[in-house]
């Protein structure tokens, strides 16, 4: 495999997590140690303290915390590490939440990174991601952040009746 992506790493472990909520067993236990100190101790990005985004460094924004990933990855790290998922939603909220004309969402990539769009961020628009503000509004619920959840959603239906209005025309 030549990438591996810090958010489906967390996916397994919810997977994994979720078993062991419905088996009383602990099959996440070590793996999540492990993946927790791996994370926090090779792949955090040093000037904003968020997850960065993939492991194998293959790709220009591998070391870079990017929107839609890290809004699935912290969505599934509320259930297995609650109070780190907490604080990268702290941080990411700090670092990649913008308010732009009226528009609440969170930025793809890092105002310092000159990134572009891709399949999995869908377009990018004055630096807010679409998948990013939408798997956002998961992650806000997720972390049972309201305010947070109800700027997105107000931000999500405005665009949504301008779609719905033009779709007459």
């Amino acid at each position: 495999v030549k990438m591996r992506w810090s958010a489906d790493q967390s996916a397994i472990l919810k997977s994994l997590w979720l078993c062991d909520q419905n088996h009383q067993s602990d099959l996440h236990g070590e793996p999540t140690k492990r993946w927790l100190h791996h994370m926090t101790s090779k792949m955090t990005h040093p000037d904003t303290g968020l997850f960065e985004t993939e492991a194998m460094r293959v790709k220009s924004y591998s070391r870079q915390p990017r929107g839609c990933s890290h809004s699935y990855m912290v969505h599934y790290m509320s259930s297995f590490a609650p109070e780190l998922a907490g604080k990268q939603w702290h941080l990411f909220k700090k670092h990649m939440f913008e308010n732009c004309m009226g528009l609440s969402g969170f930025r793809e990539y890092l105002p310092s990174h000159d990134g572009k769009w891709t399949p999995d961020s869908g377009p990018i628009i004055g630096g807010i991601g679409v998948a990013a503000t939408g798997l956002g509004l998961k992650a806000a619920h997720s972390l049972g952040d309201q305010e947070t959840h109800a700027l997105l959603k107000r931000s999500v239906d405005r665009v949504l009746s301008v779609f719905q209005a033009t779709k007459n025309i």
